[in-house]
């Protein structure tokens, strides 16, 4: 068999492993979502309802209502009850927390209160018009039953566009749903439609895992810092590897992290108190942008501190305009660094004794070294003093 036949015959067999795997794929997929809709009609048969695709329509004391789950990719299911309100605007209603505190004490939050020791303390609602909010909470039996909603963890209540959203971790998932677990869902269910008002039912769209996780507006703003602090910080991570296992390799790895560090965190910690000090004026003006504060503040620090030691190393190579020092040196060591990938590495010491210079290499040049034997180690001083590797080559 020759080359071209090998070829031909190991892209036939990943073309038929890939597509076996995906055909697999839809496969199961097809498999969860008939157990879904089976689910959801079992669900809406014992609550009186009715199952349309994700979601189980019914109506109590003539408050219509929908309920659907919510998978999280990691993390518990969620159950979510929707009514018609006539709440005002905007609004979210949730357990206070530490870091509902630390908005208050910031100046960027603003909970509406009632002096009610059931509420104050107890109850976090923030709404884009609080006066009107707090009107519509006046009712006693109101504040009542949203503080038995949002009593446990994980509870919470958003009402937007017309409609009121509670939200609760479920004991069950989409495939099985037991009587205990269908007894608590239509508990939430009369709750919440304790907030609803009787009307036609006419919410805007399909009831599906989108739809359900735009009532969260603070959670999109928090994954969108989330997911640009981790860009920020894969972005240094990836100068400051290039800089140290490509580019610009320190002779001398430990004093030069020591210098990097004097010369990066405080400027650092400078560019990350204008970070918050920016982040903060921006998320002022949003609902529960508290939250995505304490994140950005938790991220942002390594971000900035990995990004100034990435420019640390990286304009320490390239902005070096001093002449290159060739120097012979003998090998002392070959070493072999096991980690998710295997490092070669050679050290040589020079004859002006100095401690050995460690270089990494390529696996084909690693296995033409030998311990003992005369190499040519070529260096710059770095722009920053930090002494870094150019080159090492054995002599021809």
């Amino acid at each position: 068999m020759d080359k071209i036949q090998l070829l031909i015959l190991l892209i036939s067999l990943i073309t038929v492993v890939l597509v076996v795997t995906m055909l697999l794929v839809l496969l199961m997929v097809r498999r969860m979502k008939q157990a879904r809709a089976r689910t959801m009609e079992e669900l809406a048969q014992s609550m009186g309802g009715r199952g349309e695709g994700e979601a189980v329509f019914g109506e109590h004391e003539g408050v219509p209502y929908a309920f659907a789950f919510f998978d999280q990719p990691k993390g518990p299911t969620f159950g979510n009850v929707i009514v018609p309100t006539d709440a005002p605007g905007f609004m979210a209603l949730r357990q206070r927390d530490w870091l509902d505190s630390l908005g208050e004490r910031l100046g960027m939050l603003s909970p509406v209160v009632f002096n009610d020791p059931a509420w104050d303390g107890r109850i976090t609602l923030v709404a884009d018009n609080p006066a009107m909010a707090g009107a519509w909470f006046r009712d006693s039996s109101r504040r009542r039953t949203a503080v038995d909603l949002c009593g446990e963890k994980g509870s919470t209540i958003t009402v937007r566009d017309g409609f009121a959203f509670m939200r609760f971790i479920s004991r069950a998932r989409r495939k099985a749903v037991s009587h205990t677990d269908t007894g608590m869902i239509r508990e939430k269910v009369a709750r919440t439609a304790a907030l609803g008002k009787a009307a036609t039912w006419k919410f805007p769209g399909p009831i599906n895992a989108r739809t359900l996780a735009a009532t969260l507006p603070h959670q999109k703003i928090t994954a969108w810092t989330v997911s640009l602090c981790m860009g920020l910080l894969g972005l240094g991570g990836v100068t400051l590897a290039l800089s140290l296992g490509i580019f610009y390799e320190p002779a001398y790895p430990h004093a030069a992290w020591a210098a990097a560090a004097r010369w990066a965190a405080p400027l650092g910690l400078g560019a990350w108190a204008m970070l918050i000090f920016g982040a903060r004026r921006v998320l002022s003006t949003r609902l529960d942008g508290h939250r995505a504060l304490v994140v950005a503040a938790s991220l942002g620090l390594p971000v900035v501190i990995l990004a100034f030691l990435g420019a640390f190393f990286f304009t320490n190579g390239f902005l070096d305009d001093s002449p290159p020092a060739t120097s012979s040196a003998v090998v002392t060591r070959l070493q072999i660094i096991h980690g998710k990938s295997k490092t070669y590495k050679v050290w040589a010491k020079r004859p002006d004794g100095s401690a050995p210079v460690g270089v990494g290499v390529s696996l084909a040049r690693f296995k033409g070294f030998r311990q003992g034997e005369t190499v040519f180690l070529t260096t710059r001083p770095g722009r920053h003093g930090v002494e870094w590797v150019l080159e090492l080559e054995k002599p021809r």
